[in-house]
């Protein structure tokens, strides 16, 4: 919103996080799908969630080859985009799945910290409508 993007409120999630960032997803990849969400994950992310007992389906990563990632951003399969990596490979395939959630104006977070955030965020427009309100109006409240 603040941002100039817009956050779903259906759709599917696309998540691909390095190894220390897998039992934080794993939380947030639960909340998603409490909230209706389809998870989408790479190989390894993946098959963390099925262990942990949140079902995923698997898509490749750009490098392992086509139909890959990229692919589901343009063709609107994915709706919010949670990346975070390290490495060489990582890092390619990180620029390219953020520079195609950019071209298709897909909300995407590079931290846990900001996926849990923008996950939250997304539980309280589910909830109810936001509307912009000015600072008075919260202060006359109280």
């Amino acid at each position: 919103m603040g941002a100039g993007q817009n956050l779903p409120t259906t759709g599917a999630v696309f998540i691909s996080v390095q190894e220390n960032d897998k039992p934080l997803a794993l939380e947030v990849a639960a909340q998603f799908l409490k909230m209706g969400f389809k998870i989408i994950a790479t190989r390894g992310t993946s098959d963390y969630f099925h262990a942990g007992g949140v079902s995923s389906q698997t898509v490749n990563k750009v490098s392992a080859g086509r139909p890959h990632v990229v692919d589901a951003i343009m063709n609107r399969e994915i709706q919010f985009v949670i990346n975070t990596g390290t490495g060489d490979k990582t890092r390619r395939d990180g620029y390219l799945i953020r520079r195609a959630a950019l071209k298709y104006n897909i909300p995407y977070a590079t931290t846990m910290a900001g996926a849990r955030a923008m996950c939250t965020g997304i539980a309280a427009l589910k909830k109810k409508s936001l509307t912009v309100q000015t600072i008075q109006s919260y202060h006359s409240r109280d």
